[in-house]
């Protein structure tokens, strides 16, 4: 017998919505989008017993289930809807290919940015090892090498070293860098006090340039904070490998051109469920990761577009029997219009839509599917209700809720509140059933 297939997709809100507080198992107040993680950690210590539901159920036949996601509300603008899972991994992952010679590669980077003097001075000043990790980072994120490059002040090596003597004069310090006469100082004071004789016979370095800079930079003290500060991200870039995470919460001000450019060299990310459940439970994926990512508005319109795109391309790839099932998890508050429209036709395509309303007030009973709004229901529970599947009788998530202790009154939907994390892992985990 040919093996069974079902595909489930999942529509993640990280917006600046999702900071509220949430109750969780600890009893200490985390934000929306933590209890969701947690729900997903939950399910990931959960897979084994999971994938033993599906093989039992299916019988000789077994049951394949596949996942994809899609996280809405990024804070970059340009990037408002992201595959999840891509998202993740990028977030987490911090193997890049060796370089052959990486303290030459090193030289003909900062020479192609104009930062030659850079380059000399990681050869002297940097092990072997670190110039590799180094390498490594920035092969990993080629576009964040321009925005390094502009945070190094442009001396060659010897005028780093001249410069950090003359950040290190006191006598030096008393020259305002404001106006011509003080530059004229600076200079002055930089070609006695440092005894620059054999470098400018050598055209090693130039003691007007180097004041020049000074000058620039906006005194003795900036200069000296800059080039520490130059000196200190060098280190840190050879300390260890980063995440892609990791890289663009150290530049911010290029996480637009880096996230885009990214997620468009991964492509979509479609995954077995027990390696979704593994990469959930990363921490290195789902901890300090996706920091860098989330919070900003909600483009729920654009999300469901994405999603019913990608249900398309992935129900048109594949021959075997297809259950398909979307999960939509958010607090139910768009910025870009209305989601339904996009929902229903999904809906009406065949697509089963559970819907996981996030909040921190309690809208119906506890562990019931409710089969009509509550009079006190805000828009966004609205919203969420009306885009939730009704439940088909005998269905397995169904089947899963009730062998939960969850009540299901006729014409209820497949629509839940979640102010505890343990309910969004729960509710997660019966859209998986089969």
């Amino acid at each position: 017998m040919a093996e069974q297939s079902a595909l489930v997709g999942l529509a993640v809100d990280v917006s600046d919505s999702m900071r509220s507080s949430i109750r969780n198992d600890t009893g200490d107040p985390a934000s929306r989008f933590d209890a969701v993680r947690a729900a997903f950690d939950t399910l990931a210590d959960r897979a084994a017993p999971l994938l033993g539901h599906h093989q039992s159920a299916a019988g000789r036949q077994g049951l394949r289930v596949d996942v994809f996601g899609y996280a809405f509300g990024l804070r970059d603008s340009s990037v408002p809807v992201a595959d999840l899972l891509s998202l993740l991994r990028l977030g987490a992952e911090t193997e890049a290919p060796a370089a052959a010679d990486p303290v030459a590669e090193l030289a003909a980077i900062a020479a192609q940015h104009g930062r030659a003097g850079w380059g000399e001075w990681i050869r002297t000043q940097l092990a072997a090892d670190e110039a590799a990790t180094i390498v490594a980072n920035l092969r990993r994120s080629p576009g964040l090498v321009a925005a390094i490059a502009n945070r190094l002040p442009g001396l060659s090596a010897d005028e780093i070293r001249h410069a950090t003597m003359l950040t290190q004069t006191p006598e030096v310090g008393s020259a305002d860098a404001g106006d011509d006469r003080s530059r004229k100082g600076l200079f002055r004071r930089a070609s006695d006090g440092l005894r620059f004789g054999r470098s400018i016979r050598n055209d090693d370095v130039s003691p007007l340039r180097v004041s020049l800079q000074v000058a620039r930079s906006g005194g003795l003290e900036r200069m000296r904070r800059r080039i520490g500060e130059a000196e200190e991200l060098i280190r840190k870039l050879g300390a260890r490998e980063y995440s892609m995470a990791d890289l663009i919460a150290l530049f911010p001000d290029e996480a637009t051109e880096q996230l885009g450019a990214a997620l468009d060299r991964a492509g979509d990310t479609t995954m077995r469920v027990e390696e979704v459940a593994a990469l959930f439970g990363s921490r290195a994926a789902t901890a300090g990761s996706m920091e860098a990512f989330v919070y900003g508005s909600t483009p729920m319109c654009a999300a469901m577009s994405a999603v019913q795109q990608r249900f398309e391309r992935e129900l048109a790839n594949r021959s075997d029997s297809v259950d398909p099932t979307l999960v939509i998890v958010s607090d139910g508050q768009p910025t870009d219009g209305d989601p339904r429209p996009t929902v229903e036709s999904m809906r009406a395509s065949g697509i089963t839509v559970v819907s996981c309303y996030v909040t921190d007030h309690d809208v119906q009973e506890p562990r019931t599917l409710p089969a009509k709004p509550g009079r006190r229901w805000d828009p966004g529970a609205r919203l969420m209700f009306e885009c939730a599947s009704p439940v088909t009788a005998g269905s397995a998530p169904a089947a899963y809720l009730r062998s939960r202790g969850w009540k299901i009154p006729r014409r209820a939907r497949l629509f839940t509140q979640a102010n505890h994390s343990t309910v969004v892992a729960e509710f997660i985990r019966a859209a998986m059933a089969r």
